[in-house]
């Protein structure tokens, strides 16, 4: 791992923190950091900003239902609803503004086709 991509992967976690609402209680973002830390393979960047973005998801869902959903169903609904292909159609390297992203993710206008729709 290069050190402008881990440069940036702190850059991008910084910007988080000051969101996070763990505060002092386990943080998946942290297990999330020492895994990309760990696997060189990984693009660092790409995780933690889809991760901020599953985060607010969570959050707003949490608020609908009036509890809190927990990250695995957080990130299962994530995944069923679409958002996760919308992500990959949407996320482009050097982004760092998860609220922007988040919000053209959200967005109907970024439908992507089911799987079984998708034409080779």
């Amino acid at each position: 791992m290069t050190k402008k991509v881990i440069d940036d992967a702190r850059e991008v976690l910084n910007e988080m923190r000051e969101e996070c609402e763990c505060q002092g209680k386990y943080c998946p973002l942290e297990f999330l950091v020492m895994l990309i830390l760990t696997d060189p393979r990984l693009d660092a960047q790409r995780i933690l900003e889809q991760h901020k973005c599953v985060e607010k998801f969570k959050y707003e869902e949490s608020e609908k239902v009036r509890r809190d959903i927990g990250w695995e169903e957080a990130y299962k609904l994530w995944a069923d609803r679409g958002y996760a292909a919308r992500f990959d159609k949407i996320y482009k390297e050097g982004m760092h503004h998860p609220k922007e992203i988040y919000d053209k993710v959200i967005s109907p206008d970024n439908q992507v086709k089911p799987s079984s729709q998708l034409t080779l």
